[in-house]
């Protein structure tokens, strides 16, 4: 199965979920459909590229440890610089 294909099948769930939860104006949204996608394409590109970069000149336990932290430095990113209620 190709990668697209993935990626469409996962969008389903993702919608109904944003739906229920969040409630989103999906005109708003839909809006600036280009900028949207040109933010996932490079923050995918780049979050797979610096990973790949780190498996090769580290060792997969450090590079582990690394992204398992990822969540909690996020909140801790968003708490200090955004002021942003964790919890």
């Amino acid at each position: 199965m190709s990668q697209a294909a993935r990626w469409a099948i996962a969008l389903v769930p993702l919608i109904l979920v944003a739906q229920v939860v969040e409630h989103p104006d999906w005109s708003a949204v839909l809006s600036h459909w280009r900028f949207r996608l040109l933010q996932g394409a490079l923050g995918l590109f780049a979050y797979n590229m610096l990973l790949y970069e780190a498996l090769r000149t580290s060792s997969a336990f450090a590079a582990s440890l690394i992204n398992a932290a990822n969540p909690a430095l996020i909140a801790l990113t968003a708490l200090a610089v955004l002021r942003e209620r964790i919890g």
